[in-house]
């Protein structure tokens, strides 16, 4: 399959034949393959050649090693073609920010709460084979297909790394200095300070992620810098310096303690994975109608048709596109409410659907 990384290419190994281009990113660009044996839609990512090793073949490696675990893709094929790294894995649906804006912009306490479920026991996999995932945001997380379009996914493992001996099960040491690795929207504060990353920042970054889902934004978004470092520095000062009860104001107390919880675990300390999910059971618990097992998204008509324009977690240039959120200017740091933060309280909207969903804090929650 010799090309030059702007052709498609029509077939990968034996049996993959390439159809459409369905996103890029910064690696390359991403198809749909169907297994011409099977009739299977796949996914297949072409990773642009590279002077330094593959990423891709690294994804693959870390993504062999999660094999078994629900919610983590398969790995079909990966190889170097002509003078290019090819992968084909599982073809899965829209990710949780295509989701998010599908709903505009606001997830309910109800769906954030079944979300961390899966997330945690998605994370508490990775962890439990001896990496870390380094990159937790929106866009990483997938629904599935057909009868698995409410398992949530995790997807790109390029950033992964191992954080103790998988024989030994000897953690690695402490460093410091290091350089940020993953998005800095939702990387922990000691990922900004330079410190290692372990278990504990991936568990900050889904603290992160779910504020983020009720919020509808997150007060160190927006920041404008002339150099990336300058940009870095501002998210951290704000992560610093915004309390965690401000963060956590006008929702269920559950997001709260988790937040704390999270910050204060060491460095290379066995995180508590089923009391961070019995958080959210008991907040479930406490939800209207405690049987309810659907999300936000899927009441809508618009959800159906999303999940048919599947990926495989690479939003941008695929036909189903995620929206962007007009991006405001977070207010001076040292505020004491939670609007003075940047932070949108929870307040009413209506749903795609014209249903109305009353006000985040307080919806199907009983006090």
């Amino acid at each position: 399959m010799p090309h030059d990384g702007k052709k498609r290419p029509d077939k990968v190994g034996a049996t993959y034949t390439v159809g459409r281009k369905l996103g890029r990113g910064s690696f390359g660009s991403i198809y749909l393959a169907v297994n011409s044996q099977s009739g299977e839609e796949l996914a297949v990512k072409v990773e642009k050649k590279r002077s330094k090793s593959s990423m891709l073949q690294h994804e693959s490696n870390v993504a062999k090693a999660l094999a078994g675990g629900a919610g983590i893709p398969a790995i079909h094929f990966c190889d170097m073609e002509g003078e290019n790294t090819v992968m084909v894995m599982d073809l899965l649906g829209p990710s949780l920010e295509d989701l998010f804006c599908m709903c505009e912009r606001k997830f309910s306490v109800r769906t954030v709460a079944m979300i961390a479920g899966q997330v945690l026991t998605r994370i508490e996999w990775v962890h439990s084979k001896s990496f870390v995932h380094r990159d937790i945001k929106p866009e990483n997380f997938l629904v599935g297909r057909g009868s698995n379009d409410n398992l949530i996914h995790l997807i790109d493992f390029g950033l992964a790394k191992l954080y103790r001996d998988p024989q030994t099960r000897a953690h690695i040491n402490y460093k410091a200095n290091k350089s940020l690795t993953g998005t800095a929207r939702y990387a922990s504060i000691h990922a900004h300070l330079g410190a290692e990353q372990g278990r504990r920042d991936d568990l900050e970054a889904v603290g992160y992620m779910l504020l983020y889902f009720l919020r509808g934004r997150l007060p160190w978004q927006g920041f404008t810098a002339k150099t990336k470092e300058e940009k870095y520095a501002h998210i951290l000062e704000s992560k610093q310096t915004t309390p965690v009860e401000t963060l956590c104001s006008g929702l269920p107390e559950t997001f709260l303690t988790y937040q704390r919880y999270c910050r204060e675990l060491p460095f290379a300390a066995q995180p508590d994975y089923p009391y961070l999910r019995g958080l959210f059971t008991d907040l479930l618990d406490r939800c209207e109608d405690p049987g309810e097992d659907t999300f936000d998204w899927q009441h809508t008509q618009r959800a159906t048709q999303g999940s048919e324009s599947a990926s495989c977690g690479e939003t941008k240039g695929l036909e189903f596109q995620p929206c962007r959120s007009t991006v405001t200017r977070v207010a001076t740091l040292g505020a004491t409410s939670a609007a003075e933060y940047g932070l949108e309280p929870p307040v009413a909207r209506k749903s795609i659907l014209g249903g109305f969903f009353s006000s985040l804090c307080s919806r199907g929650v009983r006090k």
